[in-house]
């Protein structure tokens, strides 16, 4: 859909002969890039969404509950960690973003 629509803008547009007609093809430039993008990131929303967790998250947490991983560093965008029961950090849930060291 995006690279196609700016091949297809109107004739106008793609050719800007004066002020008026270059501030248009920007105003539209401008709202097809939002539009790409909101398209973009729903795309990756959905795919973490449909996302499970893989036998190294389950390793991880394996290790996590062992008592032998030191540290873990994550993006954690898509909360697979939370799914097989790791104790990471969440804005929800730790919005002060204290740190929680065993005993």
């Amino acid at each position: 859909m995006c690279t196609e629509a700016v091949s297809a803008a109107p004739a106008a547009t793609q050719r800007a002969v004066s002020g008026m007609a270059a501030a248009g093809h920007l105003a539209w430039l401008n709202i097809h890039r939002m539009r790409c993008s909101q398209a973009f990131f729903a795309e990756i929303y959905m795919e973490a969404v449909a996302a499970a967790p893989a036998a190294a998250h389950r390793a991880i947490a394996g290790m996590a509950a062992a008592g032998v991983l030191q540290r873990h560093y994550t993006l954690n965008i898509d909360g697979l960690g939370e799914a097989v029961g790791m104790d990471t950090w969440h804005p929800d849930t730790n919005p002060e973003g204290q740190i929680h060291l065993p005993n």
